[in-house]
């Protein structure tokens, strides 16, 4: 089983070069949100090109 263990509050994530990102967490409507904009940008891919290999 894959357990993660993310925080519940924002946190900061430090990138290369000095740069510091605040991190918010993924709720459940944003992920949502996120694999419905991911299906209707594949369905127009596959719609504009019949011949795409679906792998």
């Amino acid at each position: 089983m894959l357990t993660l263990d993310l925080p519940a509050e924002p946190y900061w994530f430090d990138l290369p070069r000095g740069v510091r990102v605040e991190i918010q967490p993924v709720t459940t409507a944003i992920m949502a949100a996120a694999q419905a904009a991911a299906s209707r940008r594949l369905g127009a891919m596959k719609a504009a090109t019949p011949d795409l290999d679906p792998t």
